[in-house]
């Protein structure tokens, strides 16, 4: 049984050795420059480095803007349409409701009836 124990200890130990090793050449030997510090110094070198990021914000809220009055028009245009189109259906039913009063009757009556018997049947 200890031969046992010591085996397994042994082989534990060996493998936490490795671990380590391996670890270690994971590791960065120097210190790396990360993307931040690398911005920094070239806006250090450029004087005018924070009116181009400004200019740049400016320029981008500004398409944004206009994206978005672009938008607004395509839809005022869309609904404008959908009224429209709408305003004539309505017309155009409310002619031919007029010119067929009891046709019309017997229409709602059958949709009545089918959707009476449709939902009592839940």
């Amino acid at each position: 049984m200890t031969i046992i124990r010591e085996a397994a200890l042994g082989e534990a130990v060996l493998t936490a050795n490795q671990r380590q090793q391996d670890v270690s050449k994971c590791e960065p030997q120097e210190r790396k420059a990360k993307p931040m510090d690398r911005t920094r110094e070239n806006n250090a070198n450029e004087p005018n480095a924070t009116g181009t990021v400004g200019e740049a914000a400016a320029t981008a809220a500004q398409r944004v803007g206009e994206t978005l009055d672009q938008g607004r028009a395509a839809l005022a245009d869309i609904q404008a349409a959908v009224t429209e189109r709408t305003r004539e259906c309505m017309e155009t039913t409310d002619t031919y409701v007029r010119d067929n009063p009891w046709q019309s009757v017997g229409i709602a009556a059958g949709i009545g009836v089918i959707l009476g018997l449709l939902l009592g049947r839940r």
